[in-house]
């Protein structure tokens, strides 16, 4: 039985973790199939840089991230309803089918986004505030020094798992925070090759 329901919740959170919100926003309030303009990415940077306004990268981040975390807590609810233990480890398991469900988007031929705003409403969840604050001040310092979005939220993870491993715990969320690493820069990898050869 349980694990029905766990599979249940997996289905669940890939489901809407492929739900595309910066390419539902492009197409039906833009007549604009966002995968055509710009990086081709669905995601918040891409969203605000082709439409030209800054608040659409918040608005995207916000819808992005809330989806994250109302599935944690639906999935939280319900593993308690069932009496489940070891929660945490199914609520990781939620985490990596909403980051599969945005970069392998059913809605999107399989094709999706970079990940970061699911991975921060996940975070928001499964994490004390004050790692989510650091979080969140890590990015706002690397964004500051370099402009780019994406180098700001892989700095930032790497900030994240360096102080959770030191100063925490080394236990499964620390695993967790090495693959969400991971995760991101396999994501991020032609932002990167574009970044440093553009630096050289």
């Amino acid at each position: 039985m349980i694990m029905v329901v766990v599979s249940a919740l997996l289905i669940f959170a890939y489901l809407v973790g492929s739900i595309p919100s910066g390419y539902l926003l492009c197409r039906f309030f833009f007549k604009l199939d966002i995968t055509q303009h710009g990086s081709g990415n669905i995601g918040a940077t891409n969203v605000a840089r082709v439409l030209g306004n800054v608040n659409f990268f918040f608005l995207i981040l916000f819808f992005d991230a809330l989806k994250a975390f109302l599935v944690m807590c639906i999935a939280d609810l319900v593993l308690h309803s069932q009496g489940v233990m070891f929660s945490q480890n199914y609520l990781v398991l939620c985490a990596a089918a909403l980051l599969f469900g945005n970069a392998c988007s059913i809605f999107l031929r399989f094709k999706g986004g970079k990940g970061v705003a699911t991975a921060l409403g996940a975070l928001l969840y499964l994490i004390p505030l004050y790692l989510v604050i650091l979080f969140v001040l890590a990015w706002a310092c690397l964004f500051a020094i370099t402009r780019q979005s994406f180098i700001a939220s892989l700095g930032s993870i790497v900030v994240l798992t360096l102080y959770y491993g030191i100063l925490v715990n080394i236990d499964l969320m620390f695993y967790f925070f090495v693959v969400l690493c991971g995760w991101l820069l396999v994501r991020h990898k032609n932002n990167l090759y574009q970044f440093f050869n553009h630096n050289r």
